[in-house]
């Protein structure tokens, strides 16, 4: 009898500071889980505002796009801009137009970045 009142004595503890740590755990486990919860509504309330913005943005496009305005400034600035209607003289056949330039202006560069190793391409 006297076994079981030791082992008593001592396990009593023993479950206290584990019921003590459960509760730690169980209580930052919540803290956790709300923090992550704030941040995970403040990212929604960021995508929410960007697509409000992007919404906005997309009007404002589709308002400066608009054909009947750009006639008008067209038409109020023909010395600035140069446009000219587009007439059927300027059609092409789809053969006429080059797939690839004459010249490969890209590999002239590395050439000349090659041949002066000081000097930087701008």
């Amino acid at each position: 009898m006297s076994a079981i009142l030791e082992l008593r004595r001592l396990l009593t503890p023993v479950l206290l500071i584990v019921m003590f740590a459960g509760a730690l755990w169980t209580y930052q486990t919540k803290h956790y889980a709300v923090e992550e919860a704030r941040y995970v509504n403040q990212l929604r309330d960021q995508i929410e505002d960007e697509r409000v913005r992007l919404s906005l943005l997309k009007a404002e496009w589709s308002e400066l796009t608009q054909p009947g305005r750009l006639q008008q400034i067209v038409e109020a600035y023909p010395d600035r801009l140069g446009l000219q209607p587009f007439g059927i003289s300027r059609m092409v056949r789809i053969t006429d137009i080059p797939f690839a330039p004459d010249h490969d202006f890209i590999a002239d560069m590395v050439a000349a970045n090659n041949t002066n190793p000081g000097q930087q391409v701008r």
